[in-house]
């Protein structure tokens, strides 16, 4: 007999929300794919400023060129930047 709870290894979950929820749906840039829409960034100030040097702030589009481990390869404001996982998962987007 399976243990109840979070210890029942058979349990069905659903899975973790991904990039391709519906519009108007916060979510980290490092579940996106395609293009989304930056709607808060949530780190302290040097960060804040690193990215901000990169072009990426609240408002500004994205677009997704790759998302598979490692860093995410982003295309912003018309340039390619690679953006490290750990930073990236402190910026909170929306899809279009």
């Amino acid at each position: 007999m399976p243990l109840p709870g979070p210890f029942n290894r058979y349990r069905v979950t659903a899975p973790p929300p991904t990039g391709e929820s519906g519009p108007g749906r916060e979510f980290p840039l490092t579940n996106a794919t395609g293009e989304v829409t930056v709607t808060s960034i949530r780190c302290g100030v040097s960060c804040r400023s690193r990215l901000a040097s990169l072009g990426i702030t609240p408002g500004v589009r994205i677009r997704v060129l790759r998302n598979t481990g490692g860093p995410l390869l982003l295309d912003v404001r018309g340039s390619r930047l690679a953006l490290g996982r750990g930073i990236a998962a402190k910026v909170f987007v929306t899809a279009l």
